[in-house]
C-alpha cells in the first residue's frame, strides 16, 4: 500500500512536471519552437515520404518531420515536444526500475529527464532525435516482455536491434544497451549463464556491426551512421538567443513595432538585435531618427556572406537584400540558407523564394516555390493567396510596391558590394527611401563625411528631395563648418531652428554629454577614442 502510494506521488510529481514544462516552451521558448518549424520542410506526397527510406532512422525521422510541423502553433508544438520527452522519460524509468532499487532508479529518472529537457534547450535539437530515444528505448523493452517474461520461446534481440537501426537509427544503441543491461543482470543472478552471454554478445555486435555494413549504402561515414539522425547535448536554457530568433520572426512577419518592442526591452541588444531594430526602422522610415539609439550599429552594409556564413547571418541579409529591393542578392542569400539548413530543407526560405520570383516576375520560378507549399499542411492557403492571377488584395499591394522599388540594373557583379547595389537601386528609383537611409546612414557610420555629402547631394538635391531628417542636418552641419562653407550653402542646406541653435551651443563646448544622443557628439567621440 505504501509502495503503491510513493508511486502516486512520482507519477503525479511527473505530470505537473510536463505541464510546467509545456507552458515553459510555449510562454517562455515559442521561438525556438517556431525556428525548428520553419528550418523544414514536409510534404505530403509519396516521394517525399519515400526519401526517408534512403537514410536510416526512417520513422523516427519522417514521425519527427510530420509533427514539427505543428509546431507553427506555439501551444500545440509545446504538447508535443513534452510529450515526447515525457515518452523517453517513461521509458527509462521502466528500464532502471527493472534494473535497480526503486529509490535509486527515480533519482536516476529524474537526472535523465533534466539531460533530455536540456537536449531541447539548443535550437539544433530535432524532434527526431526524442522520437529515436523512445523508439529504441521501446524495443529494448518489448525483448524482456517476449523473450524475458517467456512469451516468445527464440530471443530476438539481434532482429530487435536491427530493427531500431532501421527505424531509429542511433536508438539501436539505446536498444543493445538495454538488453545487455538486462543480461548482465541475469549473470549476476546466475541464471542460464551461457545463454544471457550470446544474448549480450549479439546484441553489442550488431548495434556497432550493422552501421559498418549498411553505411555505404546510405551514403553515410561510419560515425554518423552509427549515430544518425544525431546526438543532442543538454544546455541551459538559450534566453538570449530566444529573444533574437523573436525578434527575427517579429520582423518576417512584418510586425515592425513589435520587433522594435522586443530590442527595447533589452537594455545591451547585440549586433543582431540591433541590426533589426535599424531595418525595421528604415522600412518605418524612422532610420536615421533612431541610429544613435544603441551603441552597437549594425546595419549589415559592410557584411559579406560566404559558406562559412553562420545561418543567422545569412537571414540577416536576406532580409536586408529583400527590404532594400535587390531581389538578386536576396535569392542568393535564401538559397544559401536552404542549402545550409538540415537536410537542405527550409520552409521560412521557400516561401521567400517564391515572394522573390514574385516580385522579379518570373512566374514559372515563383509557382515552382508555390507548388512545393501546396503540399504542406500549414502553406496550402497561403500558397493560394500568392497564385499570380489570384493573389490576395493586400499581398498583390505588397509585391506590387516592391517590384517598383527593385533593381531594374543590368550587371555583372564580382562580389557582394553593398553600396554599390544600394546606388543601382536608386538609379532604378530615386524613391527608395529604404536604401536612401541605407547609403547615408553607412557613410556617416564611417565617418566619411565626403561621401555623405556628395551622396546626399546626388540622390537628395539634385533630385529636388532634401531629406530634412536631424541626423542628416546635423552632420551637414559638420560638413558646412569644417569647410569654411559661405552662408548661402548653409541656407541652401540648413533649415534655421532649433537644431541650428543647438549646434551653436554644442560648438561652444564640444564633448558635453548633455549633446549625447547628436550626431555632433558621435562625431567628436569617434575621433577623439
Amino acid at each position: 500500500m505504501i509502495q503503491k502510494y510513493k508511486n502516486t506521488i512520482f507519477v503525479g510529481l511527473g505530470l505537473i512536471s510536463c505541464v510546467a514544462l509545456a507552458v515553459f516552451y510555449a510562454t517562455a521558448y515559442p521561438a525556438h519552437l517556431l525556428w525548428q518549424e520553419q528550418n523544414q520542410v514536409f510534404l505530403n506526397s509519396r516521394d517525399w515520404i519515400s526519401n526517408y527510406f534512403d537514410k536510416p532512422a526512417w520513422l523516427g525521422c519522417l514521425l519527427g518531420d510530420w509533427l514539427t510541423q505543428f509546431y507553427l502553433y506555439t501551444w500545440v508544438g509545446a504538447a508535443i515536444l513534452t510529450l515526447a520527452i515525457a515518452l523517453c522519460v517513461a521509458g527509462l524509468a521502466a528500464v532502471l526500475l527493472r534494473l535497480l532499487p526503486k529509490a535509486v532508479a527515480w533519482i536516476l529518472t529524474a537526472l535523465c529527464a533534466v539531460l533530455l529537457v536540456g537536449c531541447s534547450m539548443p535550437a539544433t535539437t530535432q524532434l527526431s532525435f526524442f522520437l529515436c530515444v523512445a523508439g529504441g528505448i521501446g524495443l529494448g523493452l518489448a525483448e524482456f516482455r517476449l523473450y524475458w517474461k517467456e512469451t516468445v520461446n527464440i530471443d530476438l534481440s539481434p532482429l530487435l536491434v536491427g530493427v531500431a537501426y532501421w527505424m531509429f537509427g542511433f536508438g539501436a544503441l539505446l536498444t543493445a544497451s538495454i538488453i545487455i543491461l538486462l543480461a548482465v543482470k541475469r549473470l549476476v543472478s546466475k541464471q542460464d549463464v551461457r545463454t544471457w552471454w550470446i544474448t549480450a554478445a549479439c546484441a553489442t555486435a550488431i548495434s556497432m556491426g550493422l552501421p559498418a555494413i549498411l553505411c555505404k549504402g546510405y551514403a553515410l561515414p561510419y560515425a554518423k551512421a552509427l549515430l544518425y539522425p544525431g546526438i543532442a547535448k543538454p544546455e541551459l536554457p538559450q534566453m538570449k538567443y530566444e529573444r533574437r530568433l523573436a525578434i527575427s520572426d517579429a520582423f518576417y512577419r512584418r510586425d515592425y513595432t513589435v520587433a522594435k518592442q522586443l530590442v527595447e526591452r533589452d537594455e545591451n541588444p547585440d549586433e543582431i538585435s540591433a541590426f533589426y531594430y535599424y531595418l525595421s526602422s528604415a522600412v518605418q522610415d524612422s532610420l536615421p531618427d533612431n541610429l544613435l539609439k544603441y551603441p552597437v550599429k549594425s546595419l549589415g552594409t559592410l557584411t559579406t556572406i560566404g559558406e562559412t556564413t553562420p545561418p543567422i547571418i545569412i537571414n540577416m541579409m536576406n532580409d536586408l537584400y529583400y527590404e532594400l529591393g535587390d531581389m538578386t542578392y536576396a535569392e542568393r542569400a535564401a538559397m544559401m540558407r536552404n542549402v545550409f539548413s538540415p537536410r537542405n530543407r527550409n520552409v521560412r526560405m521557400i516561401r521567400r523564394l517564391a515572394e522573390i520570383n514574385l516580385v522579379s516576375g518570373d512566374t514559372a520560378a515563383a509557382m515552382k516555390y508555390l507548388r512545393i507549399l501546396d503540399r504542406t499542411y500549414a502553406y496550402g492557403k497561403w500558397s493560394q493567396s500568392h497564385r499570380p492571377g489570384s493573389m490576395a488584395p493586400e499581398v498583390e499591394s505588397d509585391i506590387l510596391s516592391r517590384r517598383i522599388r527593385s533593381n531594374a540594373k543590368d550587371n555583372i557583379r564580382l562580389g557582394d558590394n553593398c553600396r554599390n547595389i544600394i546606388l543601382e537601386l536608386l538609379e532604378s528609383n530615386p524613391g527608395n527611401t529604404v536604401a536612401l537611409d541605407y547609403l547615408l546612414c553607412t557613410d556617416l557610420l564611417l565617418k566619411d563625411m565626403d561621401t555623405f555629402k556628395m551622396d546626399y547631394d546626388t540622390y537628395c538635391m539634385a533630385k529636388g528631395q532634401p531629406r530634412y531628417k536631424d541626423l542628416y542636418q546635423q552632420a551637414l552641419m559638420i560638413y558646412l563648418a569644417g569647410t569654411d562653407a559661405p552662408q548661402e550653402e548653409w541656407e541652401r542646406y540648413i533649415v534655421p531652428g532649433a537644431q541650428l541653435q543647438a549646434f551653436r551651443a554644442y560648438s561652444a563646448r564640444r564633448g558635453d554629454p548633455s549633446f549625447g544622443n547628436t550626431y555632433w557628439y558621435y562625431f567628436d567621440r569617434y575621433n577623439n577614442s
